[in-house]
């Protein structure tokens, strides 16, 4: 496999983004729900962070017009020759990455089978509501 797998999310403790592997540990029985946590290469050294687990989202594999990695959640807009610029969400659902679409009519398409050179991240759904806001 050559894809680069790797995950993101907002931690607990002060709400930035933390990037690498996610580790999924549903064995505390002391906690409500799910414990995920991200390893990620700090100083040299690995580290676990909490993070809220709304908020993480798969790395897709792929990159926009300005090189910044796509991940699931993401806010983007895409230019489509005959409607213009449109405001869709990274989704992933049934096994691959998708583009859902905010605004206009178009249905829901795989995210591979448009031009990164047509696609660019805007923000997420996360930090951006009120993007999707303006979407309806």
């Amino acid at each position: 496999m050559n894809r680069e797998i790797k995950f993101r999310g907002k931690r607990i403790d002060n709400g930035n983004w933390v990037y690498g592997d996610l580790i999924h540990d549903d064995l505390d029985f002391d906690l409500p729900g799910v414990s995920i946590r991200f390893n990620y290469k700090e100083e040299f050294r690995y580290s676990i962070k909490d993070v809220i687990p709304e908020t993480v989202g798969e790395y897709t594999g792929l990159k926009d017009k300005k090189q910044k990695d796509i991940y699931e959640g993401d806010l983007v807009r895409t230019y489509v020759p005959e409607e213009g610029k449109l405001l869709e969400r990274i989704i992933y659902e049934n096994g691959s990455f998708r583009v859902n679409c905010l605004s206009g009519d178009k249905i829901d398409y795989p995210l591979g089978s448009i031009l990164s050179k047509y696609i660019e991240v805007v923000g997420n759904i996360y930090q951006n509501p009120e993007l999707l806001e303006e979407a309806k």
